[in-house]
């Protein structure tokens, strides 16, 4: 990149810098305030002055102390730092002045600026300083050209840049940079070792032609008609101050800034050239993937909530199974879970839906077909979470069964009659009201009345959570709605469980 391109990259983006911080919504806020606080005053043959620009003596509401003017018949003179400078016409739509050095022998043939002027800041970018008052308010307009002026203490020969000033040399050496500084910074590394800081002044406005082989009389004629200033509003806020202050210094005042600035928006460029590249080739299809796995996997689940709610639609009639199907939901009988004297009852599992079930295998055929019409034709319709579900049997030749709920914990003999499972007072009452509630539904919640006639521990079983269900219906009998009595030849039972003058008279 040449010189050329390279400032003009670096004046846009310090010219962005300066518009987005320094018309700050807040600032902007804070200035039409005081606008509209304070009348417009004239001042030296200047006119309509507002705010940031005050007068001395002005209440201290109106305008900043930095931005004060003091006010003659015929000037209207400034101080900016340790330097008197003297404001020559105030452009408001564009946020600057323009100022001359008011100490500037007008008569000497042979001027310098001052070096501790509110130049001194901008200068002092050599030296390592910075004012916090020029900083505040005024500040030298970006993109102007400079002239550079440095003391030696031995001549520099061969160097096209220096111009000597001979009419202030005297036992030292005092040249003029030629090759016109932007922005005022000059590289301490760049200046000869013999060489020092001595003073440097702004040429005219941004926009004026500086010619490269510009000579010091021209220097100054500039010097004489002044410069461009431009200011904003304040800052109140000390630390807000010294790092805005911190922020002018660094990409204000050094064009080596921009190039860091540049290098970042390339990187950041190519960053994003990254992303969307990999957003293309590698995200977009692995979201495609994962929506369409979500899609599936989701529709699986609702399929299979839909299969096993059918399924157990189907369960709550009693379903007709074959041998060989019995045999295949109790794995060829190989898990027996207990002995009665009707036959063995086995686990098995329900396909689809892994539904434990208790198989009950009825053993003599010849003496076993009362009790199974009667688990049948009692329990097959009944739905009460105090009564045990039938859900399915088997009828083939000499081989029955019934297929009930599994209840994990058994029957509830294991427990009141063993010391080392035994149940609180209260959990005993719970049980004893739920089986209560299944003997009411099963004598006045039916069609017909079912009277079970063995109801004891052994055929009182619980489910997961304790829940006690009525079971075995193999004594039980059907009596219509309307009998209130059962004949006693009808009684029927287990000896110890039934009262004893029935045991009597059987």
């Amino acid at each position: 990149m040449s010189a050329a391109s390279h400032r003009c990259c670096a004046s846009s983006l310090r010219a962005l810098t300066v518009l987005f911080v320094l018309a700050a919504p807040v600032s902007d806020v804070e200035g039409r305030h005081h606008r509209h606080v304070c009348p417009l005053f004239l001042c030296g043959g200047l006119s309509n002055i507002s705010y940031p620009f005050r007068r001395q003596g002005d209440p201290s509401g109106c305008g900043v102390q930095s931005c004060e003017l003091v006010c003659t018949d015929t000037d209207a003179t400034i101080r900016i730092g340790s330097g008197t400078y003297k404001v020559r016409s105030i452009h408001f739509t564009y946020s600057y002045f323009w100022v001359v050095d008011a100490n500037l022998d007008i008569q000497s043939s042979c001027p310098l600026p001052r070096w501790d002027s509110m130049l001194g800041p901008v200068a002092t970018h050599v030296l390592g300083g910075l004012s916090s008052a020029m900083i505040s308010h005024i500040f030298v307009m970006p993109n102007s050209k400079w002239a550079f002026f440095v003391n030696c203490s031995q001549p520099i020969e061969n160097n096209d840049i220096y111009e000597p000033v001979s009419c202030l040399s005297s036992s030292s050496f005092i040249y003029m940079v030629t090759d016109f500084l932007y922005d005022g910074y000059v590289p301490a590394d760049s200046l000869q070792p013999s060489c020092g800081y001595l003073a440097m002044t702004p040429l005219g406005s941004p926009g004026m032609p500086v010619p490269k082989n510009t000579s010091y009389p021209d220097v100054v004629k500039f010097m004489r008609n002044g410069f461009a200033l431009g200011f904003t509003v304040s800052i109140p806020d000390p630390n807000i101050r010294e790092c805005f202050a911190e922020f002018m210094r660094t990409f204000l005042k050094d064009p080596r800034s921009s190039t860091g600035i540049k290098e970042l928006i390339v990187d950041i460029l190519r960053v994003v050239d990254i992303f969307l590249a990999l957003l293309q080739f590698v995200l977009m299809p692995l979201a495609v993937f994962i929506f369409l796995v979500y899609k599936y996997w989701k529709n699986k689940i609702t399929v299979d909530a839909v299969e096993k709610f059918l399924q157990m639609q189907q369960m709550l009639v009693p379903m007709r199974y074959a041998y060989t199907n019995i045999i295949a939901i109790t794995g060829h009988f190989r898990d027996k879970l207990g002995q009665g004297g009707y036959g063995s009852v086995y686990k098995g599992v329900l396909q689809p839906g892994e539904v434990h079930v208790a198989i009950k295998m009825l053993g003599n055929s010849n003496c076993n077909g009362d009790e199974f019409i009667s688990e049948v034709a009692t329990i097959g319709k009944i739905h009460h979470v105090n009564i045990v579900r039938l859900i399915g049997f088997c009828s083939e030749e000499n081989s029955r069964a019934l297929i009930y709920e599994f209840m994990p914990h058994g029957s509830l003999d294991k427990y009141i009659f063993s010391s080392e499972k035994s149940f609180s007072w209260d959990k005993l009452n719970e049980i004893a009201l739920g089986i209560a509630r299944g003997l009411n539904y099963l004598h006045h919640g039916c069609d017909m009345q079912i009277v079970h006639f063995d109801i004891k521990p052994h055929n009182i079983l619980l489910d997961n959570n304790f829940v006690p269900k009525v079971a075995d219906f193999g004594l039980a009998k059907l009596f219509p709605k309307d009998d209130n009595f059962v004949p006693l030849s009808a009684m029927r039972g287990t000896i110890g469980y039934i009262a004893p003058e029935m045991v009597s008279r059987s």
